[in-house]
C-alpha cells in the first residue's frame, strides 16, 4: 500500500505593492489608510481640529513619505457683542446675556424694551466661526 502524493502544482499571482499608513490620531484618511501603488491618500483633520490638509503619494514600489500632518484642537471663535440701548439680548434658554462675549455656535435672541420696536424682524443671531455675528444686531 504505497501512498501516491500528487506533485504540487505551482501557481503564479501578481504582487501589487500597496502602502499601509499607520493611522494618526484625529486624522481622517480618504479613501482609507491602505491604498494600492500609484494612488494617493488625502489626510485631513477631524471635526473640531485644524491643520493643513496633506496628500500622501503611494509610489509604484509601495514606498511613501511619512505624513507630516498634525491636527490641533481648534479654538472656538468668540464674538464680541456691543451693548445697544433699549435692546434685550437673551440666550436660547431664555436667560439674559450676562457678558458681551459669546463663543461660536451660540444663538442670541434679540428683542426690544417695551415701547420700542426692532428695525428688522430677523431677531435670531448666531456667533460664527469667523468671530462675527450672522448679522448686525437690529436697532430698536
Amino acid at each position: 500500500g504505497e501512498t501516491y502524493d500528487p506533485p504540487e502544482i505551482p501557481f503564479c499571482y501578481e504582487i501589487i505593492p500597496k502602502c499601509e499608513l499607520t493611522p494618526i490620531e484625529k486624522v481622517i484618511a480618504s479613501p482609507g489608510w491602505t491604498v494600492l501603488e500609484d494612488s494617493t491618500i488625502t489626510l485631513s483633520c477631524e471635526e473640531g481640529y485644524e491643520g493643513e490638509e496633506e496628500i500622501v503619494q503611494c509610489q509604484s514600489n509601495g514606498e511613501y513619505e511619512e505624513p507630516q500632518i498634525s491636527c490641533q484642537e481648534r479654538k472656538l471663535a468668540e464674538c464680541y457683542i456691543r451693548p445697544i440701548p433699549h435692546t434685550v439680548l437673551k440666550l436660547e434658554d431664555g436667560s439674559l446675556l450676562q457678558d458681551f462675549t459669546v463663543i461660536e455656535g451660540t444663538v442670541i435672541l434679540m428683542s426690544c424694551e417695551e415701547g420700542y420696536e426692532a428695525s428688522s424682524n430677523r431677531t435670531s443671531l448666531t456667533c460664527q466661526r469667523n468671530g462675527k455675528l450672522s448679522q448686525e444686531i437690529p436697532m430698536c
